[in-house]
């Protein structure tokens, strides 16, 4: 069995873990990223937009070495049509592009699934699947909501489901074969933005633009509204297991074609109960994750491990800003180890306790943000709400 050093451990190789190496490489730490997924698989996972926000991703750039006009450019979902806007105001970005950014360079292991962990004399050993060992001081957990981690060391997560019914589209727009749809999606963007939304009653029917070129048009959509509470839903299914995200019930495309009347332009061309047929539509899960501050000492004072970003506060995703959350933890990791480099003289959980509360409310604003969005508004007020993103 293969042993190795890896000065400080990253578990994930998303945004949290990407950020985390990028601020340490830059400060000259020894670090080693291990992600379960392949070199392949990596790069072509997470194809579509997420809202960047000013104060998680400027503080980013100084590790980056980059101005701020040409990160936005070169990550906007629209950048190839020069549209990424102002400096100092959020924008959306490919979150592929972001990774292929924050990964140059760095020092990740691919295709290392943790297996188990010990610990002895402050060394904690790090098992994989593949059969490496690695000893760290300092381990890192940036993998995601469903960690393993976090599974590993026996963290008792609470994972709430939400009661919100959330249906995921996503959708290619060629200009050459639809231009139709690709110039109402283009006249709605110039007009409303990358993220456009439209309310009936308390049911949302959102796109989202992933990439837009003079060519073609990558979406992502989504139809949400709050679960039935009377009866039966047939649309909200919290028991569902992980590989049912693709079973879609009838009474979806009957909702749909139902509320389809009332849509106008680009939602009435997306929202076609006969065209979502052939999309990839999933069914999403709201889902929120805390987990308490006496286990997460435990594990700091315990095992030297500290946990980043979907890891600790999975917020749902709707509405939420949890790619800007990661960034921040990252950064605010590494800058807290000493302007010396040691690493081993930074006291994890002074950090985790400093950071305990913001991560709390980072849940309970993602829940109220996602209740929010869903709350009907009187008629007078009940149009499509405008993104300039």
């Amino acid at each position: 069995m293969a042993h190795s050093r890896a000065g400080i451990t990253i578990i994930g190789a998303g945004i949290s873990g990407l950020s985390l190496g990028r601020v340490l490489s830059k400060r000259g730490v020894p670090y080693a990223i291990f992600e379960r997924d392949s070199i392949e698989t990596a790069k072509k996972r997470h194809r579509y937009g997420i809202t960047l926000e000013p104060k998680a991703y400027q503080p980013l750039l100084r590790y980056l070495n980059s101005d701020e006009s040409i990160f936005r450019e070169r990550l906007a979902v629209d950048g190839a049509l020069k549209r990424s806007g102002v400096g100092g105001r959020p924008f959306r970005a490919k979150r592929q592009r972001l990774e292929a950014l924050l990964s140059r360079d760095l020092n990740i292991k691919y295709d290392h699934k943790l297996e188990s962990h010990s610990r002895t004399k402050g060394i904690t050993i790090l098992t994989f699947t593949n059969g490496q060992e690695v000893s760290s001081s300092l381990t890192v957990g940036a993998d995601g909501v469903h960690s393993d981690l976090r599974t590993a060391i026996g963290i008792q997560a609470e994972l709430k489901t939400i009661p919100y019914a959330v249906y995921r589209g996503k959708k290619l727009i060629i200009a050459s074969e639809d231009r139709r749809a690709y110039d109402l999606l283009t006249e709605a963007v110039r007009q409303d933005g990358n993220v456009l939304q439209h309310r009936q009653g308390s049911a949302i029917f959102q796109i989202q633009v992933d990439d837009l070129t003079t060519t073609a048009a990558d979406l992502t959509y989504t139809y949400s509204r709050s679960a039935r509470r009377t009866s039966e839903d047939p649309l909200f299914k919290p028991h569902r297991p992980k590989s049912g995200a693709r079973d879609l019930p009838p009474e979806l495309f009957h909702e749909i074609a139902a509320l389809n009347s009332g849509l106008k332009g680009i939602f009435a061309e997306i929202f076609d109960a006969e065209k979502m047929r052939k999309d990839r539509v999933i069914n999403w899960l709201m889902r929120s994750i805390s987990v308490e501050i006496s286990e997460l000492l435990s594990a700091a004072e315990g095992k030297g491990m500290v946990f980043l970003g979907d890891a600790v506060h999975a917020m749902p995703i709707l509405g939420s800003y949890g790619a800007n959350a990661g960034i921040e933890d990252a950064i605010a990791l590494g800058e807290a180890i000493p302007d010396d480099g040691d690493y081993t003289k930074l006291d994890i959980p002074a950090f985790v306790r400093e950071r305990s509360d913001l991560w709390r409310k980072l849940v309970g604003d993602g829940e109220q943000r996602l209740a929010s969005m869903h709350t009907a508004q009187p008629p007078a007020q009940s149009e499509d709400s405008r993104s300039n993103l």
